[in-house]
């Protein structure tokens, strides 16, 4: 797979103390599940406590495991004001949603996310000596990724931050193990094809290119010896983390990971406009001042309703590589969480198309 793919660039925000305005686009590459048509979106004929409430009825008891790892593992802030749930109001079936006492508005920090739960080489070859190297090695950054997950999955009880809720929640969320073309049907190829208004005959090549991806990359980390199961499990979780993966962003090098709570925001459907952005603390204080950025993440610090694994006080001392979301734009209450997957972006190529599609599980959209 090529490592540029789908890769975003930063929002430049320009963040005043009162109202924040947007001076520039873009976003880096983010995940979630496939589309659908069924979209409730908050109105003024819909009381938006209801909404939240029926939000909450509808919660799997996977949703709120994961919501509670989120809190009490991770150590995320924003929490109280998000919610995760398995709901048809979700443009993919499972999603999250703004349940905040108030709207967000433009420029409002939605979550922070220490950077120590983030899954990337770095952070995780410190903590299992199996992946000392792996930061440094040339292997293609989604291989890295599906052994950095699988090792986590292997790994319960050994894992601190116990990642093994998190990622066990994934499963359903995206394409299974790859397979060669010859596996897919007639009619599910003349579909596909359709779907990226494109002939059969290059879906079937991107397909196979797609496939011989897979096979390499699983050969790679069983030579390394970062990965010793099976083809089929490796596929299935290589599938998986290639939709759910983002660009970092410059304070980590543009090095990719996989961010938790930002992995269950979904992409906007085709009539929506999406209201989150990624940034990392380091990349935004150089944008707006060390003061000003420590001042928007301290607001959903010293909430009330947040259960904190940090400190309110004011040593509370974020790190450049903190993950913060953010709204760039209002959101209202009861309102689902929205990326866009091409922000910034252009897909010129029906090869472009075709691989973004097998890679999310839906074609995207401008």
């Amino acid at each position: 797979m090529r490592s540029t793919t789908s890769i975003g660039y930063l929002w430049t925000v320009l963040l005043f103390t009162s109202v924040p305005t947007r001076i520039g686009s873009g976003i880096f590459q983010c995940t979630g599940f496939s589309l659908s048509s069924d979209l409730i979106r908050p109105g003024p004929s819909i009381s938006p406590f209801k909404i939240i409430k029926e939000l909450k009825k509808s919660q799997t008891k996977e949703d709120l495991l994961v919501s509670k790892w989120f809190t009490e593992e991770a150590g995320i802030l924003g929490t109280s004001r998000t919610c995760l749930s398995t709901t048809a109001k979700s443009v993919g079936g499972r999603g999250l949603f703004w349940v905040g006492i108030e709207p967000a508005f433009q420029g409002d920090v939605l979550a922070f996310i220490p950077s120590k739960c983030v899954i990337t080489a770095s952070n995780l070859q410190t903590e299992f000596p199996g992946l000392e190297g792996m930061q440094e090695s040339d292997s293609a950054w989604q291989a890295k990724m599906t052994a950095l997950a699988s090792h986590c999955l292997d790994s319960s009880g050994k894992d601190y931050m116990n990642r093994v809720q998190w990622i066990e929640s994934w499963r359903g969320g995206g394409p299974s193990c790859p397979q060669p073309s010859e596996f897919y049907s007639t009619e599910e190829l003349n579909q596909l094809a359709e779907m990226a208004k494109s002939t059969v005959d290059l879906v079937r090549e991107k397909i196979d290119e797609r496939y011989n991806t897979y096979k390499r990359d699983f050969k790679d980390m069983k030579k390394q010896k970062y990965y010793d199961g099976d083809a089929v499990t490796f596929g299935d979780m290589y599938s998986i983390v290639v939709s759910r993966t983002a660009c970092l962003g410059p304070t980590w090098g543009n090095k990719r990971g996989i961010i938790p709570m930002h992995d269950f925001i979904n992409h906007h459907p085709p009539s929506g406009k999406s209201n989150v952005e990624l940034f990392c603390f380091g990349d935004l204080r150089e944008i707006i001042g060390f003061a000003h950025a420590n001042e928007l993440i301290k607001r959903v610090l010293n909430n009330p309703n947040e259960i904190k694994g940090v400190s309110k006080d004011a040593d509370f001392d974020p790190k450049d590589n903190d993950v913060l979301l953010i709204a760039s734009r209002d959101i209202d209450i009861g309102e689902e969480l929205w990326l866009s997957y091409m922000e910034g972006q252009k897909l010129k190529t029906d090869e472009e198309k075709i691989w973004l599609m097998l890679q999310y599980g839906f074609p995207l959209h401008h």
